[in-house]
């Protein structure tokens, strides 16, 4: 006799209830299989088919017609897509929709996760007191707009950042959600949702976290202004994610790369070109790293590195101390910055005259003073 594959249903639907217990009793789990996915299988067989050691022959009982509510969600967390495609579950849930109460977890995840999913699935699924659930709803792109107000709301973070990343989101809810204060992730999410408004793009790229930053940086909606605005950001990661970005003018490109960056926006990476006082001005405003640039760049004017001697970025000020055509004033405030780092880039001046040196001999930091003394008495 040919065995059955477990995708096939008992020989005859009119078989004898006693083959079926016997297949059911089987050493050979095809057969086990077989019973499982029969549709007219008993319920008692079905019952004790959901216990066996074989997963396959579990999961064939998950997907089976015949199946009662209560067995299904006793294999939903197990097999939640077998439970959720089986029709009983549909049936029996439109019969008595109180049921949904019942459901497991794992079950509901992947049921309020599913595009086609019904409205009144969502619904409950937002009222759900497991977070994982509302996060599957807040997520789903299909989710009623009263649904996905109501779920930006929601207590729990992870709840908000799916709202926040979901096309469906009405723009005033991400507006709402880019103001999330503790929630960086809540502010990255809408930051990298296409459907944000590029106002709130321009105002996420200013975000004190550079995850938020450089999810604007990815974003296409993100304006061309934005993207100037990042691709001068202190973090590299950021600068390389707007420099990929295909909006941005090539204008911007050449200016930094005759600035002296790299491809991949690295502070110097190329011999630098000579730059207008009006380019100079643009990557002066572009933030730390147009003025480590600036910083950095053999003709940068002495009035310019005088401004930038005072930067708040200790980097930018480091290279400043370093800068042969530094001013002696500038130098002098920078014999005292309180980084030793920046004081220590003073001595490795070439213009640093002896009176700035004088200063630093008698410096706090061990490293500063010998690195001075040694200046002076090479």
């Amino acid at each position: 006799m040919t065995k059955q594959s477990h995708n096939e249903a008992p020989t005859s639907q009119k078989e004898v209830p006693d083959t079926l217990y016997r297949r059911a009793f089987s050493a050979d789990s095809d057969e086990r299989c077989a019973v499982a996915a029969y549709p007219k299988a008993p319920i008692d067989l079905l019952r004790k088919l959901s216990e066996d050691d074989d997963p396959s022959v579990r999961k064939a009982v998950a997907s089976n017609p015949n199946m009662p509510l209560e067995l299904l969600w006793e294999l939903a967390e197990e097999f939640p897509e077998a439970v959720v495609e089986n029709p009983a579950l549909s049936l029996q849930v439109a019969a008595d929709p109180g049921a949904i109460t019942e459901a497991p977890t794992e079950a509901l995840i992947v049921l309020v996760g599913r595009e086609q999913v019904s409205e009144r699935w969502l619904r409950r699924g937002s009222d759900h007191y497991s977070y994982r659930v509302r996060k599957a709803a807040a997520k789903n792109p299909s989710a009623p707009t009263d649904v996905l107000k109501k779920l930006a709301q929601d207590s729990d973070d992870d709840v908000r950042k799916a709202v926040g990343g979901n096309p469906s989101s009405e723009m005033q809810v991400l507006g709402r959600l880019a103001e999330d204060t503790y929630y960086p992730n809540v502010r990255a999410a809408v930051a990298g949702n296409p459907s944000t408004p590029p106002q709130v793009l321009e105002h996420l790229a200013g975000d004190e976290h550079a995850s938020v930053r450089k999810a604007v940086a990815t974003n296409p909606a993100a304006s061309t202004e934005a993207l100037e605005q990042l691709i001068g950001d202190e973090y590299r990661t950021v600068r390389q994610a707007a420099a990929e970005h295909p909006s941005v003018p090539e204008e911007v490109f050449q200016l930094l790369r005759r600035a002296g960056a790299d491809e991949k926006m690295r502070t110097v990476g190329c011999a630098p070109e000579s730059l207008t006082e009006e380019e100079r001005d643009r990557l002066f405003a572009w933030g730390r790293y147009g003025r480590h640039l600036l910083a950095t760049h053999p003709d940068t004017p002495p009035a310019t590195l005088e401004r930038l001697a005072s930067d708040a970025d200790k980097t930018v000020r480091k290279a400043v101390a370093k800068h042969p055509a530094t001013p002696l004033e500038a130098l002098h405030t920078l014999a005292s910055d309180a980084t030793w780092r920046v004081r220590a880039a003073i001595t490795e001046n070439p213009s640093s005259p002896t009176e700035v040196l004088d200063t630093l001999i008698s410096d706090n930091d061990p490293f500063v003073h010998q690195a001075a003394r040694r200046r002076l008495n090479p």
